[in-house]
């Protein structure tokens, strides 16, 4: 690893004479470890500091599983001549002209002055209240960096058992005599969201130099808590419809209590000890409608960058050495215009971090962080790999040019196995930009996998080859709805088609068998096994898909066979890894397959644009009982006439419903559902009628789960159901409400009715369009269900009525959020199923209603 030479202005001012020692070796090479016997001895500053220990017990444990030699530890009032390696803040530093005082974070030195080796950093703990002790072990930076470069330590995985660092055999151990190398971090602070093995997490630099609190990318919902203040003071949190809304925690930013409580978030993350601290709005930020708060700026974007940025002034005049780390995320994308240049106590971090991203904010702020998406189980991969090491070395060395301090990783180690050489690239890029990226990849292949190299790299080669079309954007910055080319859908099925084919899966299958028969039986068995456990994972689904794109060419009994014993192999090989690794498939210490997730989770395949859908969770034995093949028909309803009145209660008293042809509700794409959802269909001279029945186990909790949301709010956030209407039949345009059993709580919208392309809303909704419809329900906790009944005037539709023959398009769907404490990730159905994506919207799935 080449280290980085440090500013002018902590050059060291060595000017001690070349000591000759026992040490002293042929072209001026010290051995540090001579035949198995130790040469040098640690020294440490007196009283044992616990920075200066730690690095100290990192060196002599390397150096003895090396060399079988056991380099004593002592204090620094117990040394002798030496020769020494000195660690830490020591006498001898000083005396030696090392000004490690002068150094900040964690730069750290390797020198060899006066015959002795000095492995040293300015070492500092602060106590930080929820970050207990956070350290800048800058000593121990020193140490890994000798151990990289002379000891030949990689550290290849996080793991508990030490399984995961390579230490490689040698009797002798040596370094340059003239070493005279300074470190400094090309960034001020890397953070993941993931905790690993010790060791490793410090030679990856998720150590931060900078003691910086950041919220995971939202300050609000930690500044004013709606579980705090919507009861006592629904005045902090936004206007939406009409309505003081506090469900997502959007707030009312032009109230002085509100601004009063960001800053006191703030002030009290700085007066614990952090130097920087984020101020970040809620995220799927809705505006507050209030007129104080358009009064502000008519655009919702600047609103926040006004009130953030004097937020931030504030924090200038009163703790003038803290930085305010504003997220530029949302409306607030793109740079502030009412706002010429932010103060030098002013971070901005960016989640858009393209070329014409950095362009667009030249001259506009000091200092940068980015909120990566490189990886997280968010994304349509989920667990598989999402990127490769040309990628990591290129966007990392981008960030360093762009003058980035911080990175923030939302996501990383889905995929330990299959993504291990990125995730160490990434660190060794992290500690130097400009390094030979390609030399310490081959480097990791080698520790890591011993005879087995051969093969091991020619697989990673391939599956990497493939994986680099996710490259082919411009600085590769993935977007928050997938990492697709142009035109590619950010879908799981379209993805690990497309980048596990099936010859790609053969190859790598084929050399895994062969690093196995290198390496029949030692650690790197071990190692290799735990590559192919994240394999098989990635080659199950992959191989799901393609035989599901067969059963879509050719749907008949067969094709289905075949794709329902893949979609068991696979489910029955998920609950495999969970049942064998500790109920957290985990294995042999090293890190889980599924960070975060349960066994559900897991089978979900991730979350958000990662979730599986159609043919992965479909009940096959239960639509090979009902002998259904998915996909073959279009499914159909029937729709009584009526001439009597019906009541909007959800009492369904009216003769016509027990005549109406019962509809079924399945999972979007016809997995198992918890809860049922049955539908009847009525109609007369005015109005089209559609009664929803929901079952729900629950139905008790949710006069205090519902909340009214007014017209056009957003209602879809808890248990509602939705309407889509096409009564032209012509699947290019319809008719959109939503509405539950909660009085005063509806929406509506319109999609297609521009058919100008020049249109803005060309082949878009029209969230204005207001339609008169209405709507009655109740919930019937005795019986665990709520009903509902709407009815859509015919009028609104802008048809006439219908008469018997007549046909319309038609689907409806369900939302249920109340079996979710944090009111995500809602179990979805449908009365006609979607086999392809987990949306409602989609023409492809509407079934036919047919008027009698």
């Amino acid at each position: 690893m080449t280290q980085k030479v440090l500013s002018a202005s902590v050059t060291f001012l060595l000017t001690l004479a070349t000591v000759s020692s026992p040490a002293q070796v042929a072209e001026n090479q010290l051995k540090l470890v001579d035949e198995g016997k130790p040469v040098f001895t640690i020294v440490v500053p007196d009283g044992k500091d616990p920075l200066a220990m730690s690095a100290a017990n990192a060196l002599a444990s390397a150096v003895e599983l090396a060399s079988g030699a056991k380099l004593p530890i002592v204090e620094e009032n117990q040394a002798t001549d030496g020769p020494n390696v000195f660690i830490g803040m020591t006498r001898a530093a000083e005396k030696a002209g090392l000004r490690l005082k002068e150094l900040s974070g964690l730069s750290c030195v390797l020198k060899v002055a006066g015959g002795n080796l000095f492995l040293a950093g300015h070492d500092q703990s602060k106590n930080i209240k929820d970050a207990p002790h956070y350290l800048t072990p800058a000593s121990k930076k020193a140490v890994h960096i000798f151990l990289h470069d002379y000891v030949g330590a990689r550290w290849l995985w996080p793991n508990t058992k030490g399984l995961g660092t390579h230490v490689p055999t040698a009797k002798t151990i040596s370094f340059p005599g003239k070493l005279d190398h300074g470190w400094k971090p090309s960034f001020d602070w890397v953070y993941n969201t993931l905790r690993t093995a010790a060791d490793y997490e410090f030679n990856s630099d998720y150590l931060s130099s900078v003691a910086s609190h950041s919220y995971g990318g939202h300050s609000y919902y930690s500044a004013v808590p709606k579980e705090k203040y919507e009861k006592t003071h629904p005045e902090y949190f936004a206007l939406i419809s009409g309505v003081r809304n506090s469900s997502a925690n959007h707030l009312c930013i032009s109230n002085p209590d509100v601004r009063q409580l960001l800053y006191a978030e703030m002030l009290k993350r700085t007066d614990e000890g952090f130097s920087w601290v984020q101020l970040a709005q809620t995220d799927g930020y809705i505006p507050c409608e209030c007129d104080p708060c358009k009064a502000i700026h008519a655009d919702p974007g600047e609103r926040l960058w006004i009130v953030h940025n004097k937020l931030a002034q504030r924090l200038e005049r009163e703790r003038p050495s803290a930085k305010a780390v504003i997220l530029s995320y949302g409306p607030t994308a793109a740079p502030p215009k009412t706002i010429p240049r932010f103060g030098k106590n002013v971070v901005i971090e960016l989640c858009d971090y393209s070329n014409a991203a950095f362009e667009a904010w030249r001259g506009k702020a000091d200092a940068f962080t980015v909120y990566v998406y490189n990886w997280g189980a968010y994304s349509p991969l989920g667990f598989a790999p999402k990127t490769t090491p040309r990628m990591i070395a290129q966007q990392v060395k981008f960030f360093r040019d762009h003058g980035v301090r911080g990175i923030y990783c939302c996501g990383l180690g889905e995929s330990w196995g299959l993504e291990g050489p990125v995730y160490y690239i990434f660190n060794q890029c992290l500690d130097n930009p400009d390094c030979d990226w390609k030399s310490e990849l081959d480097s990791y292949y080698r520790a890591a996998f011993g005879r087995a190299y051969g093969p091991m790299k020619q697989m990673y080669d391939a599956m990497f080859e493939r994986l680099e079309l996710l490259g082919a954007r411009e600085s590769w910055t993935p977007v928050l709805n997938g990492y697709s080319l142009p035109g590619m859908p950010g879908t799981p099925e379209t993805q690990y088609s497309y980048f596990f084919p099936p010859d790609l899966l053969k190859k790598m299958e084929s050399k895994l068998e062969r690093a196995k028969e290198l390496e029949p039986s030692s650690v790197v068995r071990t190692r290799i096994d735990f590559v192919e456990r994240s394999f098989q994972y990635v080659q199950d689904l992959a191989n799901i898909y393609h035989l599901y794109h067969a059963y879509q060419i050719t749907p008949n009994w067969q094709t289905f066979d075949l794709l329902a014993a893949a979609i068991k192999q696979r489910s029955s090989r998920v609950r495999d890894f969970f049942a064998k690794g500790n109920g957290k498939a985990e294995f042999d210490g090293f890190p889980t397959m599924f960070p975060y997730q349960t066994l559900r989770g897991a089978l979900d395949g991730g979350h958000l644009a990662g979730i599986l859908g159609a043919p992965v969770n479909w009940d096959v034995d239960g639509l090979k009982e009902k002998k259904v093949l998915p996909g073959v028909g279009r499914k159909k309803i029937s729709v009584a006439r009526t001439n009597l009145p019906i009541k909007l209660d959800g009492r369904l008293d009216e003769e016509v419903w027990s005549k109406a042809e019962n509809g079924e509700f399945v999972e979007i794409n016809m997995g198992r559902l918890a809860e049922e959802t049955k539908v009847r269909l009525c109609y007369d001279g005015q109005n089209f009628y559609i009664v929803f029945e929901c079952s729900e186990s629950l139905a008790a909790k949710l006069p205090d789960f519902w909340k009214a949301f007014g017209h056009d709010g957003g209602l879809y956030g808890q248990d509602c159901i939705e309407i889509f209407l096409d009564p032209y039949g012509q699947l290019s345009k319809y008719f959109h409400f939503i509405c539950s059993a909660v009085p005063n709580s509806y929406y509506e919208e319109a999609f297609g009715l521009h058919e100008d392309p020049l249109h803005p809303l060309f082949n878009q909704p029209d969230r204005s369009w207001n339609g008169k419809w209405s709507y009655g329900g109740r919930i019937d906790a005795e019986k665990k269900c709520w009903i509902v009944e709407v009815a859509i005037p015919h009028q609104t539709l802008g048809v006439t009525p219908p008469t018997a023959g007549t046909v319309w398009k038609m689907n409806l769907g369900r939302e249920r959020f109340v079996q979710n404490a944090d009111r995500a990730d809602p179990e979805l159905s449908l009365w006609s199923p979607n086999l392809e994506t987990r949306v409602f919207h989609s023409f492809e799935a509407f079934g036919d209603v047919i008027f009698r």
